[in-house]
């Protein structure tokens, strides 16, 4: 009977034995994670099990080639992709292998819901936006917030790094929640330290609001959440245009998407605040300018064309009450165009750069004594040459390729300018036509500031009506009868002599 019961108990260990060195000794690698190209991706072998009194190896292969050793380690992947990640542990001669998932993508979008929101209409959501390497982060509030719009906006400010990066915020609730959210997250950013806030990048997002009620009901809610939040736009898209928004990977380009797919849409922000309200004589200009939005036209064209009729009242009043002559009013706001497209910094030195060879060009053709149009010709030319070489330092040398990347049309306007200065120079003499060409570049500049302040802009977008008002302002100045102030200056010992 004893041996019997020894054979049996010494089958039992040889039977049991691999599940007793499982359990002694298994590898753990952590569940599967989502991240973008250029994140530092933390793997933990902690949770495996380890047997007592030896000193296991830990080996770990990252999918794209790279490999590494130890218990905890980072990697970061350069490409897209969905990679293996394999961890081999070594004890004395045993070893135990597992493995887990990593998925890269280029992009993420942010995706906030509440609990009326089924799971099964968000996953068609994730598995599109993936296809087009889009990582979409889903946002939920916690079963312990007070109310479900303040969880949600705390939820996705927890996400910080994914809220800092993403260009683009879904938010689809039911009724006014999803407004309430947006106007309760920006608060909650609002309160952060400005070195903090800076890092959202707000007013470059874009903020989709997905809602199956009337439009007219929720922008008023939602216009109120774009001014507390200041985001670049707040959409107002129904449920059925979210598959083609979720493969987007920019504000602009989601607004083209909606456009191309013909779907019902609106857009508020800064043209639409007085828009929403009923309509009147005294805002009629802002429907105008809310329905040019809706239909396509670009924001920062239509706020260059509102700008325009204050940088010209600012010309005319230069010139009548100041008495800075300038080219004229035409050239200056031609070169402040040129200005915001080029940008101030490079702007101003392909000015001035111009202006150099076409005095330079001028100088040494000058004994040639050719006619006037071949003379030009040949300034031209000379600042042709002259704009190039600025390009092949600005590329070559200093390694400035801003520089290269603008369009050839706002040279061509400067470039233009060279023509005049030359007449100036011939007719009036060097020196008057360097105060004018001084003038002329401190108005462009001056007006360019004034167009590039945000504050304007948005007063001027909000309220176009205002431009209005330089209707009279230029009418007195068209009647101006007095001395301007650089008479004053000019004639201050006739006006105040001595006594």
């Amino acid at each position: 009977m004893k041996k019997i019961i020894t054979l049996f108990s010494f089958a039992f260990l040889i039977l049991a034995s691999p599940v007793l060195a499982q359990e002694d000794f298994q590898a753990k690698t952590g569940s599967s994670q989502d991240v973008l190209v250029g994140d530092s991706v933390s793997f933990d072998a902690g949770s495996s099990t380890i047997p007592d009194n030896t000193e296991p190896a830990y080996t770990w292969w990252f999918g794209d080639g790279v490999s590494a050793k130890g218990e905890r380690v980072t990697h970061i992947y350069k490409r897209a992709g969905s990679y293996e990640v394999k961890l081999n542990i070594q004890v004395n001669d045993r070893t135990s292998e597992a493995s887990t998932q990593v998925r890269v993508y280029r992009y993420e979008n942010i995706l906030v819901t509440d609990e009326t929101i089924a799971d099964d209409r968000i996953k068609p959501l994730i598995e599109q936006a993936e296809e087009n390497d889009i990582l979409l982060t889903v946002v939920t509030p916690p079963t312990t917030a007070v109310t479900v719009s303040e969880g949600m906006a705390r939820s996705t400010l927890d996400k910080r790094l994914s809220l800092e990066r993403a260009p683009l915020v879904f938010v689809w609730a039911n009724g006014t929640k999803g407004t309430d959210a947006l106007t309760n997250l920006g608060q909650l950013i609002s309160g952060e330290n400005p070195d903090e806030k800076r890092k959202f990048h707000m007013e470059e997002k874009g903020m989709v609001l997905i809602t199956d009620q009337s439009f007219s009901i929720v922008a008023r809610p939602a216009q109120t959440a774009f001014n507390v939040l200041r985001p670049a736009y707040v959409l107002l898209v129904k449920s059925d245009a979210l598959p083609a928004l979720v493969k987007t990977k920019s504000a602009n380009e989601a607004t083209e998407v909606i456009r191309e797919q013909k779907a019902q849409f609106w857009n508020l922000g800064p043209h639409s605040e007085r828009a929403v309200s009923k309509l009147a004589p005294w805002n009629a200009l802002s429907y105008v300018v809310n329905a040019l939005v809706n239909w396509g036209v670009p924001t920062s064209s239509i706020v260059l064309i509102l700008m325009l009729p204050i940088v010209a009242t600012l010309l005319a009043f230069s010139r009548q009450v100041i008495g800075m002559k300038a080219f004229g009013i035409f050239t200056p706001a031609a070169v402040t165009l040129s200005f915001l497209a080029i940008g101030l910094k490079y702007g101003v030195l392909i000015f001035i750069v111009i202006l150099l060879a076409a005095t330079g060009s001028r100088i040494l053709i000058r004994k040639f004594r050719l006619l006037y149009l071949p003379r030009m010709a040949l300034v031209l030319t000379a600042v042709s040459f002259a704009v190039l070489a600025l390009f092949g330092v600005s590329g070559l040398l200093l390694k400035q390729t801003g520089a290269l990347a603008f369009s050839v049309f706002p040279i061509l306007i400067l470039a233009s300018l060279a023509e005049q200065f030359v007449e100036a120079q011939i007719r009036l003499g060097l020196r008057a036509a360097a105060i004018l060409t001084f003038e002329t570049l401190l108005l462009s500049v001056v007006s360019t500031l004034i167009i590039q302040w945000d504050a304007l802009q948005s007063l001027i977008v909000g309220f176009p009506e205002l431009i209005l008002i330089t209707i009279p302002i230029n009418i007195l100045l068209g009647r101006w009868t007095g001395l301007r102030l650089s008479e004053y200056i000019r004639f201050r010992k006739l006006l105040f002599p001595v006594r």
